[in-house]
């Protein structure tokens, strides 16, 4: 069985979906201030299978702060990109088997470029 579907959720700040790519210590100093920059809407195409849970285009912003990822969650393991803006700055963060990768020079470029998977 598998569920597709999209969401689309109001949350206190983006410090989960960060979290979920990597611990806080290991970003630029920058990124405390992302992740106290208030409220954000997010919205994602969701699939749902019973091996896996796919974030797919998800997009998280508020006038200060703008976050994109794709995210699978399976076996125990996340795969996946983060694209991170807060004005001029921007953070791109590839996660595969465990291992982060941080990409800062072009990380938008890098970010659309990428292949989610």
């Amino acid at each position: 069985m598998q569920l597709d579907g999209d969401a689309s959720v109001q949350m206190k700040d983006v410090g989960l979906l960060l979290a979920l790519f990597a611990e806080r210590k290991a970003l630029p100093g920058w990124v405390d201030k992302v992740v106290g920059g208030g409220e954000v809407q997010a919205t994602s195409g969701v699939r749902v299978d019973g091996r896996s849970v796919v974030l797919d285009e998800l997009r998280a912003s508020n006038p200060r702060i703008a976050l994109r990822a794709r995210l699978r969650l399976a076996d125990d393991t996340a795969t996946g990109n983060l694209y991170v803006h807060w004005g001029i700055l921007g953070l791109g963060v590839s996660l595969r088997q465990g291992e982060r990768k941080l990409h800062l020079i072009d990380a938008k470029r890098w970010y659309d470029d990428s292949q989610p998977f």
